[in-house]
């Protein structure tokens, strides 16, 4: 099963990371996905900032042994400053396909950070293409903190004229084995 609910004034921090400092202290409501099945239909989740300063957190839970697709769409306005965080928390034996498509104006900036904590035999698939703007920053963290994880990452950037997109990756591996 599925379950959506959003909380406002959720201070909660994404990661020790400056990024989620900002994000968190500039959209303080958090939406939280809970799956505690496996989910057969994509969920899409659209981060969009037309002009101005724009931003959002999500906090997605996938229980023991559920899975789920999530597609995230980013879009930046011309001009706009495009912040976002999210959480993953995969449990044991749990499966997160993860898809964002980055698509931002020429004199978008956006920052965003990903935090995905893996418990055992966990398996986090994640694919990544991006468009650029004036600046792009999209990084994701993975902590491995149980035994026998499997991470597939990959990532494209289509870039034109004097765009930008940088996807940082950092993988930990928190367990012992």
């Amino acid at each position: 099963s599925l379950s959506v609910r959003v909380f406002e004034n959720d201070f909660t921090p994404i990661a020790d990371h400056a990024i989620s400092d900002l994000n968190r202290a500039l959209s303080p409501a958090v939406a939280r996905i809970n799956v505690t099945g496996d989910i057969e239909k994509p969920i899409i989740v659209r981060h969009r900032a037309g002009t101005g300063r724009n931003g959002g957190r999500i906090d997605v839970h996938i229980g023991e042994n559920a899975s789920a697709t999530l597609i995230e769409l980013i879009e930046s306005g011309d001009g706009a400053f495009h912040h976002m965080g999210a959480r993953f928390t995969v449990e044991k034996e749990g499966a997160l396909t993860r898809s964002i498509l980055q698509n931002a104006d020429a004199g978008a900036v956006a920052v965003g950070l990903s935090a995905v904590t893996l418990s055992e035999k966990a398996t986090l698939k994640q694919a990544s293409i991006g468009f650029g703007g004036k600046l792009i920053r999209l990084e994701t963290q993975v902590n491995a903190v149980g035994p026998e994880v499997n991470v597939s990452m990959d990532s494209v950037a289509m870039l034109e004229d004097a765009r930008h997109a940088d996807f940082s990756t950092i993988v930990r591996h928190e367990c012992p084995g």
